[in-house]
């Protein structure tokens, strides 16, 4: 009789696990850290997506064509992209030659679940989430890049219907 009410919701940023893809440009991040993006208009966006590719300018962006923030440009004759577990961004060039263009830095927060979702998996921060940090790869807490792999979603499905039940 007297109901149920929605009390919180709560995001949670624990790691899922990763996928191996085999495409050059998708990487997952293991640990914390969120990669950031720069939105249409303009502003900082994250995202744990890592669903990446190139435009037709070489510039490194999202599934959704956002760009993707201190990636650098690949150019055209490009013969492999390698992005190392500390964000370094590189191609193989028509000589055979590594040339770095960029370096990808992660964004930590004091409070993750604090972030607000915007849709697309994309996040931005708030006042509860705090001002992102960032930071390279693998330094003072930021998780490690894992180059062909995406992370999966961290949600049980066997948990969650177990929860249900109780």
């Amino acid at each position: 009789g007297v109901g149920t009410r929605l009390s919180s919701i709560a995001r949670g940023f624990t790691q899922g696990s990763l996928t191996r893809t085999d495409r050059e440009l998708d990487v997952a991040i293991k640990g914390r850290g969120f990669l950031p993006i720069t939105a249409v208009d303009g502003q900082t966006v994250y995202t744990r997506d890592g669903t990446l590719s190139v435009d037709r300018d070489g510039n490194i962006v999202t599934s959704e064509g956002l760009f993707v923030q201190n990636a650098g440009t690949i150019p055209a004759n490009a013969r492999g992209i390698n992005i190392s577990e500390t964000g370094q961004v590189s191609y193989i060039d028509n000589e055979g030659l590594e040339n770095v263009v960029g370096n990808l830095q992660l964004a930590i927060f004091q409070n993750p679940s604090g972030l607000s979702g915007m849709g697309g998996n994309l996040f931005h921060e708030t006042d509860a989430s705090g001002a992102g940090q960032f930071l390279e790869p693998g330094l003072d807490g930021a998780g490690l890049l894992q180059q062909r792999y995406l992370e999966s979603s961290n949600v049980s499905i066997v948990e969650e219907m177990v929860d249900i039940c109780l």
